[in-house]
């Protein structure tokens, strides 16, 4: 495993529950792998980095997703203020809600920790 699947799998901010074996080519839940050098569990590690890291990086993924929700909720309602705003506006809050906690916060907690994730292992 190398590049950005590597990255993914040590940043314990990007959520995921599992990922593939190299070897075989299954998908299994992160609990079922481990490191080959450290023989910690992939699961027990990500979570040990999650519990290392600031109080503001544990809860980025929240503070992201909420903040982006409002945004496109705003957006949405104004975007359609002739026709019904409220559905819009919720619908552009569960939008941002979800881009924000998959794709905004984990690469925030990469650039605010200042270092890759794969270098503590």
């Amino acid at each position: 495993m190398t590049g950005q699947d590597f990255a993914n799998v040590c940043n314990p901010f990007v959520p995921a529950a599992g990922t593939i074996c190299s070897s075989c080519g299954s998908g299994d839940k992160y609990a079922n792998f481990k490191w080959e050098d450290t023989d910690e569990k992939l699961s027990e590690y990500r979570r040990r980095l999650r519990d290392e890291a600031p109080a503001y990086l544990q809860h980025l993924n929240l503070i992201a997703a909420g903040s982006l929700a409002v945004v496109m909720a705003m957006l949405f309602a104004v975007m359609n203020l002739d026709r019904s705003p409220a559905i819009f506006a919720a619908a552009g809050f569960i939008a941002g809600g979800v881009c924000g906690y998959l794709f905004l916060a984990p690469e925030l907690t990469v650039r605010l920790a200042g270092k890759r994730f794969y270098t503590s292992r």
